[in-house]
């Protein structure tokens, strides 16, 4: 029993580790170029309710990137002031209060209210 417990310890830490890295590319890339915002909800397989985060931008050659950032559990009240605190938390890396050009909600309809 230890030995799973152990593996799935390792497995977790290293799937935040690359995380992680994956997340630090993101920034990078991101960070110095306006980008847009997507927020969808998904309900997952045990019933709950989540929000996942895609950040989009134009490259150089002018070919938008989308990168998927996660899901991320906003609240049981899920107001539409727990997803900007959630979608604030997740663009801060991004000094984003200048660069976001664009955001789009589907099935946030919290939102539209």
């Amino acid at each position: 029993m230890f030995l799973v417990e152990n593996q799935k310890t390792i497995q977790n830490e290293l799937i935040e580790c690359i995380s992680g890295y994956r997340n630090d590319k993101i920034i990078t890339k991101i960070k110095n170029s306006p980008f847009s915002l997507q927020i969808d909800d998904t309900t997952d397989i045990t019933q709950i309710s989540q929000s996942s985060i895609i950040l989009g931008c134009v490259n150089s050659q002018g070919l938008v990137i989308e990168r998927f950032m996660g899901f991320y559990y906003v609240s049981a009240g899920r107001t539409a002031e727990h997803l900007f605190i959630m979608a604030a938390k997740v663009l801060e890396p991004f000094q984003y209060r200048h660069k976001l050009v664009g955001q789009c909600y589907d099935g946030a309809s919290v939102m539209s209210r």
